[in-house]
């Protein structure tokens, strides 16, 4: 799921569509892959093939970053300045 996502966000081998990569990202993180969890916190936060939220960037953030993404970490600090 999470590379079919990469596939759609960059056009290799389909038709680039961000909405469809916003899709199976949440399909992935969904099912626990942390890579995903951080793209779709990442999405929410820059409205990128989905209406920007800053909450569910958050929300999303922090689950990825309570499993260990360091990266979800940094932004989440940067979001809630904590």
């Amino acid at each position: 799921m999470y590379f079919i996502a990469y596939m759609y966000s960059k056009g290799l081998g389909v038709e680039e569509n961000q909405e469809e990569s916003m899709n199976w990202y949440l399909k992935s993180a969904e099912a626990g892959y942390l890579s995903s969890m951080y793209n779709v916190g990442r999405r929410y936060e820059l409205g990128n093939g989905v209406e920007r939220n800053t909450e569910k960037a958050i929300e999303w953030y922090q689950k990825a970053a309570k499993a260990g993404n360091k990266k979800a970490a940094e932004r989440l600090a940067e979001l809630t300045g904590t």
